[in-house]
């Protein structure tokens, strides 16, 4: 298993992945991040929009982990400090 830890907007992985986690940590007014199945926020689906209180951490776990296809990507929003994307890639065999 991968992990990411983003303070902007990005792709996460191009490629198929499996999405085991994330964990939002906002700022003292609060914030929110949304994680695609996909590329973008155009193209992508959205999975979830994971909101942190201020100055807390919120982790978030998917168990069995969620498929994503397409690749991942992570909208961070204004008043996030930081979020962790916990991933595996899904490799050709």
């Amino acid at each position: 298993m991968g992990w990411t830890n983003v303070t902007a907007s990005e792709i996460i992985a191009e490629q198929p992945v499996l999405l085991h986690g994330v964990v939002v940590l906002a700022s003292a007014d609060g914030g929110a991040a949304t994680l695609y199945e996909g590329q973008d926020t155009a193209s992508g689906r959205k999975i979830a929009t994971i909101e942190g209180s201020a100055n807390e951490s919120r982790p978030v776990a998917f168990y069995p982990p969620l498929l994503c296809e397409r690749g991942l990507y992570v909208a961070v929003g204004s008043d996030v400090t930081e979020v962790v994307v916990h991933w595996t890639p899904i490799l050709d065999e």
